[in-house]
């Protein structure tokens, strides 16, 4: 009868370690999938805003920016900015446009950009410091850079 109940406490034993082994994987995966939908929306938040970013480089480049200070994704365009485009136009219509995340090194920057668009022509680049301004959903132009 002992070896009965030996037998029936070690099953009983081995069902509560399997029991809190299958709690732990269920746990963990749970944590994955989480891990993963998470991963996913930050991927996604950030090519939302790259294209945003595309899309201030287009009205940039593509607008005629004498007629306007404002466009639906720029708060404000500077006469200075604004003659440069124009400069770089006559040299060459077509632009090839860059995204990147942060700001100019200093001196030119301040930490305070969020991106920087490139505009290249070809013969010459500007570097256009933006942030994000969600009070007016559209980007505030910090300043701008040539070379």
């Amino acid at each position: 009868m002992n070896s009965i109940n030996g037998e029936y406490k070690r099953r009983e034993e081995l069902d509560n370690n399997i029991d809190e082994l299958v709690v732990i994987l269920l746990y963990l995966v749970k944590k994955c999938f989480s891990f993963i939908i998470l991963v996913f929306f930050i991927s996604c938040g950030s090519q939302t805003t790259k294209n945003e970013i595309l899309n201030v480089g287009k009205e940039l480049t593509t607008n005629d920016l004498s007629k306007t200070d404002s466009t639906e994704n720029i708060v404000f365009i500077g006469k200075g900015l604004k003659g440069k485009i124009n400069e770089l136009k006559k040299q060459n219509s077509k632009f090839k446009l860059e995204v990147k995340n942060g700001d100019l090194n200093y001196p030119f920057g301040d930490s305070k950009a969020e991106n920087v668009l490139v505009l290249n022509n070809g013969t010459e680049k500007i570097n256009v410091r933006l942030k994000y301004n969600p009070n007016k959903k559209k980007f505030d132009i910090l300043g701008y850079t040539s070379e």
